[in-house]
């Protein structure tokens, strides 16, 4: 009897929020506003240049000496100081 109970208030609240969605779309009629890409120019100094392209080199080195790996440190770069 309770499992009759339970399904009749779900589907009866099931029902309701789907009316309830209907009348609010109904009354929501603004159309969305368009998104427009935003692309900002950045000026970098010598030093964020020269840090980047040390990330960079680091990361290179990284992938390849997990391509290179075989168990043992040959074919391994060392990485560079910073």
């Amino acid at each position: 009897m309770n499992e009759l109970i339970t399904i009749l208030l779900f589907g009866i609240f099931m029902e309701m929020s789907f009316l309830l969605g209907i009348i609010v779309s109904g009354k929501v009629n603004k159309p969305l506003e368009t998104i427009k890409p935003t692309i900002k120019k950045v000026k970098l100094s010598k030093e964020e240049i020269e840090e980047r392209e040390h990330i960079q080199e680091i990361d290179r080195i990284n992938l390849s000496n997990i391509e290179a790996y075989n168990g043992t440190s040959t074919g391994q770069e060392d990485l560079p100081r910073y």
